[in-house]
């Protein structure tokens, strides 16, 4: 199916600002600097289509020499923001693991420390802000947690990526942010979601909120051009090839958006077979973290959905879009193409979709359409304020001198409940051990909640990455890799200091997975493990051991996707190899224990 969606233009107004080296500006960028200068408001919600220019609106504060905390989700996305305020002439600091270096433990801590006081602007990722506030580095003094004290703005872009998991964190930064200091907090996204505005007011009554929400107008600069789409419910895998090798025959700049890093790979790597290795990049994670970059340069690159789908800006003649998952995804993937000139959009989708007898649409009702097209889900209330309400009771058991005031700081949110749960459950142990009896069941429960903290005191919960060597066209690379998608996905070799990807594998590789000694299904380990801990709790609670009625407590903890939190102590391949989760982590001090590089899987 064919169809031309119109491109659309944002009203301009006279540029009032020496700052900035334009004589005409956006209207929503002029609406945005007045606000979040002059009003009297304590958070904006800052959304424009992509491309809009919502970073001009950052870069205006940059050049105040104001100190401005600006935070990205992927460590892309962070390089790339980085190139552009240089380019622009605006000096940032980029701060992420890369960047405070080799230092461990304590010293690691004080160059952390001193490079928030030495920089009034700074690019990071909210992984290092989590680190500091759950205690994550080796810091006796707790004065790491003066950063939040230290700027004026704190960003927050492309915050539509992260789901209840990393919005209870982000939640729980950002109130910090709000009481200790007159900081303003921004939160920016061509699709914002809505069901978290209304959570925080919910939360923050206090907390005057304003929305700054830009749509296209009958004149002015022109944002988007038109672009040409065509929609097809063909299998991606199956039709890709065809239309790469038509787009190099047109010499048209292509990016190729893909779902998966695997298919990524696979994609690449035929594409090098079949003799297109000038034609072709490939940027993914793989990219990012490992020994070769991309080379923009070329006609097609190959990327990954969690790469290019959040601000990073390609000059493209053609898009081609893999099956979106939902509607923020589809627009931020829409939104690469057809931004300095007309373009084509090859659209995948699964099921069939017709505009009826329409040949050309507007940019808003074509997005309208597609919205109907997918089932969008909203964030769970519920969810969200379980997390952030245990989030917060892991912060303050783990602060001594700051305890009083961020009690203060947090005192509408019941976070005590669990402080009750914890020390019931503490008591029990005590009492049980005085009597020289012990219990497997409460072990167990108690092994369960430690590794369950430790899960939820990261930002995006719990993983392992491993040095993964892999196939990048006709030569080998290295790269860093979550371990439990590699081993699932590839037929591997096992080295003594990396894994070796041989095969990508249409079935799963991993048979089970073990916890605390337990064999557990793979797929099935994060019902068959809440099960688990529900039966263990009973039966302590028959035998009087726990109470019964905080069951429901440990209902609200069972809430989170285990397979975000508890990291399993062994993988069970179907050949029947067993891999130690163990031998992969880190274990010189607490904060080196994890990767604090932002993944581009998120």
């Amino acid at each position: 199916m064919e169809i031309k969606v119109r491109g659309f233009s944002l009203p301009e107004v006279e540029n009032p600002y020496n700052d900035l080296p334009f004589t005409r500006i956006r209207k929503f960028q002029k609406d945005f600097i007045e606000g979040v200068v002059k009003d009297k408001f304590d958070v904006f919600f800052l959304s424009a289509p992509t491309g809009a220019g919502k970073t001009l609106c950052f870069e205006y504060l940059c050049r105040k020499k104001l100190p401005v905390l600006l935070i990205y989700p992927t460590t892309a996305l962070m390089e790339d923001q980085e190139r552009q305020f240089r380019e622009r002439g605006v000096s940032v600091y980029r701060l992420d693991s890369t960047t405070l270096g080799d230092e461990r433990g304590y010293l690691r801590s004080r160059k952390l420390l001193t490079l928030f006081q030495r920089h009034r602007i700074i690019i990071t990722n909210p992984d290092i802000i989590s680190a500091i506030l759950h205690h994550l580095y080796v810091n006796p003094e707790e004065d790491l947690i003066r950063i939040f004290n230290y700027f004026n703005f704190i960003i927050y872009d492309e915050f539509h990526i992260y789901k209840e998991l990393e919005l209870s964190e982000i939640l729980l930064q950002s109130i910090l942010f709000l009481n200790c200091s007159k900081a303003k907090v921004v939160f920016s996204s061509a699709t914002p979601s809505f069901d978290f505005i209304e959570i925080l007011e919910e939360i923050q009554p206090q907390c005057k909120i304003r929305i700054l929400e830009e749509k296209s107008g009958e004149c002015g600069s022109l944002v988007r051009h038109d672009t040409k789409v065509y929609i097809t419910n063909e299998k991606f895998k199956e039709k890709v090839v065809e239309l790469i090798k038509s787009c190099i025959e047109k010499r048209l700049k292509t990016l190729v958006m893909c779902n998966s890093n695997k298919f990524a790979r696979e994609l690449y790597n035929i594409l090098v077979t079949e003799h297109y290795v000038d034609y072709v990049t490939k940027d993914t994670g793989d990219e990012t973290r490992g020994e070769i970059k991309a080379d923009r340069e070329k006609l097609i690159i190959v990327s990954t959905s969690s790469k290019s789908e959040i601000g990073i800006d390609y000059p493209l003649d053609v898009i081609i879009i893999d099956v979106a998952p939902d509607i923020r995804s589809f627009i931020q993937r829409f939104g690469r193409v057809s931004r300095k000139k007309e373009g084509i959009a090859y659209i995948f989708v699964k099921n069939s979709f017709s505009f009826g007898n329409e040949t050309e649409i507007e940019y808003y009702e074509f997005i309208e359409k597609m919205r109907n097209y997918f089932l969008e889900k909203s964030l769970s209330e519920k969810l969200l304020k379980s997390i952030l309400e245990f989030r917060v009771y892991l912060v303050l058991h783990k602060y001594t001198c700051h305890f009083k005031r961020l009690s203060g700081i947090f005192s509408d949110i019941n976070w005590k409940k669990y402080y009750m749960f914890f020390k019931e459950l503490e008591k029990s142990k005590e009492k049980l051990s005085k009597l020289g009896i012990g219990n497997k069941d409460l072990d167990f429960i108690i092994k369960f909640l430690d590794d369950y903290k430790k899960g939820l005191s990261l930002l995006r919960g719990i993983s392992v990455t491993a040095r993964i060597k892999y196939q990048r066209g006709e030569d080998w690379s290295f790269t860093s890799y979550d371990l439990l998608h590699s081993l699932n996905n590839y037929e591997v070799q096992i080295d003594e200091n990396y894994i070796t990807l041989l095969e990508s594998s249409e079935k799963s590789m991993i048979h089970s997975v073990i916890y605390n000694n337990v064999p557990y299904d793979f797929y099935k380990f994060d019902q068959q493990l809440k099960n688990e801990v529900c039966d263990a709790w009973d039966r302590l609670a028959n035998l009087h051991i726990v109470q019964k009625d905080h069951r429901n407590m440990l209902r609200e903890i069972l809430r989170v996707d285990l397979r975000r939190i508890i990291l399993p102590e062994e993988i069970i391949l179907r050949d029947g190899r067993r891999i130690s989760v163990k031998k992969y982590i880190k274990t010189s001090s607490e904060s080196e224990s994890i990767d604090l590089s932002p993944s581009n899987i998120i």
